[in-house]
């Protein structure tokens, strides 16, 4: 390789960079500001509407144990299955060509494993995995919701197209 040719792929490499730095800092941006909406359901005012249809210890232990689940899933980078939209990663050289960052779909893909947030074969587990997507369903026209921590699904009012953000953790894989 000639030095001219080093010089280019360093000259590319820095430019791949610095661009995916400030889109880091648009995406980081983002998240803060819908972060600090008035209208933002957390994720734990998600599990206290949860908890309240279900007020008993028991069913308080299996909505934990699900979300657990599916962050478990989560982490080990399956998508996680809605009724109206799919929880995916993939590599965005946006914003890293090493970490895989949160996305949406519209369905899960075959060769992709799956937690499905849909189906269950328990039915005191199907009444809960449908209560979470009622709730979803119901407040995504209007208020952003943050499904797991720091990761927050929103409409976007103009196009009705749901949206995911993410704190900065999910930009360097360390959530």
């Amino acid at each position: 390789m000639t030095k001219a040719e080093e010089k280019q792929i360093q000259k590319l490499l820095a430019d791949s960079l610095k661009g995916a730095l400030e889109n880091w800092d648009n995406v980081i941006n983002e998240f803060n500001t819908i972060k600090k909406a008035n209208n933002l359901i957390s994720y734990k005012a998600l599990m206290n509407q949860l908890n309240f249809l279900y007020p008993t210890r028991d069913y308080e232990e299996l909505i934990e144990n699900i979300f657990e689940q599916a962050k478990k899933a989560w982490k080990e980078d399956k998508d996680i299955i809605f009724r109206s939209f799919v929880l995916s990663k993939e590599r965005n050289e946006r914003y890293s060509l090493l970490f895989l960052v949160p996305t949406l779909k519209k369905e899960s893909q075959a060769n992709v494993p799956a937690f499905s947030l849909v189906n269950s074969s328990d039915p005191v587990v199907q009444k809960i995995l449908d209560s979470i997507n009622e709730i979803i369903e119901k407040h995504i026209t209007s208020s952003p919701i943050e499904i797991f921590s720091n990761l927050i699904i929103y409409r976007l009012p103009e196009s009705k197209l749901i949206k995911v953000t993410f704190g900065k953790e999910y930009l360097t894989n360390e959530y």
